[in-house]
């Protein structure tokens, strides 16, 4: 255990002299800032894309509340499919379904 302790001693002192310290300047500051700046110009991009993202998100939420919330204008949306059915035949569908004529069937009505 001593021997890594050592070891891990030795790595620390070879890696502060491979880093040493920055030297404090008058131009350390604006340096540092301009790295900065530097950096920041890909935050544009990021933005952009964040903005694109909500504004996706956003669509796709109203659209998929335009498709479930229920259309009140329909008046099919009220009647049940019997009731679909019973109008959608007339009685000359249903004389013709069952193979009379037109005369057969006003004679049976009478």
């Amino acid at each position: 255990m001593d021997d890594r302790n050592n070891q891990l001693d030795a790595l620390f002192v070879a890696y502060r002299d491979a880093c040493p310290d920055p030297e404090p300047s008058a131009s350390f500051m604006p340096a540092l800032w301009q790295r900065i700046e530097g950096r920041r110009s890909t935050f544009g991009l990021r933005r952009l894309t964040r903005g694109f993202l909500a504004t996706a998100i956003a669509l796709c939420a109203m659209m998929s509340a335009v498709l479930v919330l229920p259309d009140n204008s329909s008046s099919t949306a009220n009647e049940s499919y019997l009731e679909l059915l019973s109008e959608s035949h007339t009685t000359s569908d249903e004389a013709t379904l069952a193979g009379w004529t037109q005369a057969e069937m006003s004679e049976n009505l009478h």
